[in-house]
């Protein structure tokens, strides 16, 4: 099996496999990880890609992702199926955070910031597992203001924001394992930002 036009953005490059194979491909994020103190999990014998455009233009992107605001900002959060991020949405929600959208998450640009629109099919719902769909407050898009990324992993005890470009702006993206950030510590970042190191 060929693993195909896969890039990842590790910190500071891009690394680009074009038909290589898996053991390869393995080896090749192995060095990075270890290197940059990250990782990239496996799903399904394949590299997870969190930013798969499941949209056939360039204008937008429409990736598997759910999205929160808090006080006008948005947080993005991606993941693998079943890795929490509705899970950690709810979290946010029941602290006071509104729902833009869960399972599919519009990106668009903006002007000078990209901004998070809510997919139409799931408005004003969020799955809970082992519950249900829940109704909760919404709102329909927002600017984005951090990306939490549950498949990329930091072993550092203060993780530095991986920085990736898309649509022509950049987003800070975090790491979100080994451990997953609290929902309370999530809100404050959003609402405050980060504070400045001496």
């Amino acid at each position: 099996m060929d693993f195909c036009k896969q890039n990842v953005d590790v910190r500071f490059g891009i690394i680009w496999g074009a038909s290589i194979s898996d053991l390869d491909a393995m080896a090749i994020f192995k060095f990075w990880a270890t290197r940059f103190g990250l990782s990239l999990p496996m799903q399904s014998g394949m590299i997870y890609d969190p930013w798969k455009n499941y949209n056939d233009n360039s204008v937008e992107v429409l990736l598997h992702a759910t999205a929160v605001a808090v006080d006008g900002h948005g947080l993005l959060i991606l993941g693998p199926s079943g890795s929490g991020k509705s899970y950690l949405a709810i979290e946010m929600l029941a602290l006071g955070a509104d729902l833009i959208s869960d399972d599919r998450v519009w990106l668009r640009s903006g002007g000078t910031e990209i901004i998070l629109y809510t997919a139409e099919p799931v408005m004003g719902r969020i799955e809970a597992r082992g519950l249900g769909l829940l109704s909760c407050p919404m709102q329909t898009c927002i600017p984005l203001k951090y990306c939490l990324d549950l498949s990329l992993i930091s072993e550092a005890r203060l993780p530095f924001a991986q920085e990736v470009t898309k649509l022509g702006h950049k987003i800070l993206v975090l790491p979100g394992r080994p451990i997953v950030p609290q929902a309370a510590a999530l809100m404050l970042l959003v609402k405050n930002g980060f504070a400045a190191y001496d």
